[in-house]
């Protein structure tokens, strides 16, 4: 029987992207607060351009321009 690798094979020099990838699949995404700072200094190291929407939830509501 296979084991199922697919926990090791993230990528760990990259932490966000699933979430950029959700962003630009579905215009916005729903950081909680503690991810946001680091969200943010990730989506500016790859000069993607972010525009603050309202607070949801505990989180933040984060689109692309």
């Amino acid at each position: 029987m296979r084991k199922n690798n697919k926990n090791q094979s993230k990528n760990i020099n990259r932490p966000f992207d699933a979430e950029i990838k959700q962003m630009r699949k579905e215009k916005v995404i729903l950081v909680t607060g503690i991810k946001v700072k680091p969200f943010v200094e990730a989506c500016v190291k790859r000069g993607i351009e972010l525009k603050v929407g309202s607070a949801y939830n505990g989180g933040i509501i984060f689109s692309e321009k």
